[in-house]
């Protein structure tokens, strides 16, 4: 898991370095290797969610469909800028969230095994039972 936080991480600042208009320079080339990276790390954590059960596979393959290298997107400036803003918060809040859930994994606590119904009257001493002999 800390390879997948460590990729969100990079992914993070590489969408916040994207807000700046790099294009305007001569560097619109950053934007196709930003593609790339962040296509790349959605799909890699998507893969790293689906092998631990986890819900936010779905989310992960969105945004990889959405900053696809292959087949881009075109979109005005304004909503890549929303899109870049949005996506490293959602990738610094899951890596947040990641490092609470395995603290909370790595928590030990007591096992706490069943027990029968009759060992917990045993147990606690239970209602005390009187037969009586029914005689007709």
């Amino acid at each position: 898991m800390k390879s997948v936080r460590t990729a969100m991480y990079v992914g993070a600042a590489a969408l916040l370095i994207a807000i700046y208009p790099w294009g305007a320079q001569g560097f619109e080339g950053y934007y196709t290797g930003l593609r790339f990276l962040i296509c790349g790390i959605c799909i890699f954590t998507a893969y790293v969610s689906l092998r631990e059960r986890s819900a936010l596979a779905f989310p992960f393959l969105l945004v990889g469909l959405i900053f696809n290298p292959f087949v881009p997107a075109h979109a005005n400036r304004e909503f890549w800028i929303a899109a870049d803003v949005i996506v490293a918060g959602g990738f610094l809040a899951t890596t947040h969230l990641a490092l609470r859930f395995d603290a909370a994994k790595a928590a030990t606590f007591p096992l706490i095994e069943p027990i029968e119904p009759s060992e917990a009257i045993e147990q606690t001493g239970g209602p005390e039972v009187e037969t009586v002999e029914i005689s007709s």
